[in-house]
């Protein structure tokens, strides 16, 4: 039996490095970090998101409400903080991100793909459906870790 899968909007399954240690805070401009997400339907992405559990992990959070003048996307995609990241690559099933600002404190980030079709979360996507057994989930579903070490 052939199947074949659409999707509209990016789905976010996994990441691959969900942890990551910031080496000594003060030397946070010379550190790059990259974060890798899989994924469907990575196809003609306009922004990558990084969202923080915590509002001082950056500097500059801004709101986005990128489908608020489109009504029958705005309910399914609504607007929320975070930074907005220059640096990614794709390819279908991949997206590779590459911070050149790490975070100023600890806690988790959420990453965002948006596409013209909406919007995927990495804590949202990444959770399995088998809803019954919340322990097996992906640890992405609680987001990325930043810890900090001196």
């Amino acid at each position: 039996m052939d199947q074949f899968y659409i999707y509209a909007k990016p789905h976010i399954t996994d990441a691959l490095n969900t942890k990551f240690v910031v080496v000594n805070p003060s030397l946070s401009a010379i550190q790059n970090y990259e974060i890798t997400v899989t994924g469907r339907g990575f196809r003609e992405i306009r922004n990558v998101y990084l969202s923080a559990s915590n509002e001082f992990m950056f500097d500059n959070i801004n709101f986005f409400n990128p489908f608020s003048s489109v009504k029958n996307l705005s309910s399914d995609n609504p607007g929320f903080y975070g930074i907005i990241i220059d640096s990614y690559f794709y390819d279908y099933s991949r997206l590779y991100i590459t911070l050149s600002k790490l975070p100023n404190s600890i806690g988790y980030l959420d990453v965002i793909v948006e596409n013209e079709a909406g919007y995927g979360l990495l804590t949202r996507d990444s959770a399995l459906a088998g809803l019954f057994f919340p322990e097996i989930n992906r640890p992405s579903a609680n987001g990325i870790e930043v810890r900090f070490t001196y």
